[in-house]
C-alpha cells in the first residue's frame, strides 16, 4: 500500500503524542515521588516534635521540684537544675526550628 503524505503526517503526530504522553506520565511519577518523600520527612519531623515535647514536659516537672527562689541546696541540685534549664532552652530552639521547617514544607 503506498504511503501518502497524509498518512505519514498522521503517524508522525501519533508518535509525537505518544512521546508527550510518556513525558507527562514520567512527570506525574516524579511529582508523586517528591510528595511521598515530603510526607515521610513531615512525619519524621512531627515525631521529633512529639518526642521533644515529651522531654520538655519531663524537664519542666523536674524544674518544679526546685524552689523558685533558690538554685538548689547542694552542688548536685544546682548542677541538675542548670542542666535541665539549658536542655529546656535547647529543646525550645529545636522545636521552633522544626516548626519553621514544617511551615516551609507545607507552603
Amino acid at each position: 500500500k503506498p504511503t501518502s503524505p497524509n498518512n505519514v503526517g498522521f503517524a508522525k503526530r501519533l508518535q509525537e503524542g505518544e512521546q508527550i504522553g510518556r513525558v507527562l506520565r514520567q512527570g506525574l511519577l516524579v511529582q508523586q515521588d517528591v510528595e511521598q518523600r515530603l510526607d515521610r520527612q513531615s512525619a519524621g519531623i512531627e515525631k521529633q516534635l512529639t518526642l521533644l515535647n515529651s522531654e520538655r514536659s519531663l524537664l519542666e516537672s523536674t524544674l518544679l521540684k526546685f524552689p523558685s527562689n533558690s538554685a538548689g541546696r547542694t552542688l548536685a541540685e544546682r548542677r541538675q537544675k542548670r542542666e535541665a534549664e539549658l536542655r529546656l532552652e535547647e529543646i525550645d530552639r529545636t522545636v521552633r526550628d522544626l516548626r519553621q521547617v514544617l511551615r516551609r514544607m507545607e507552603s
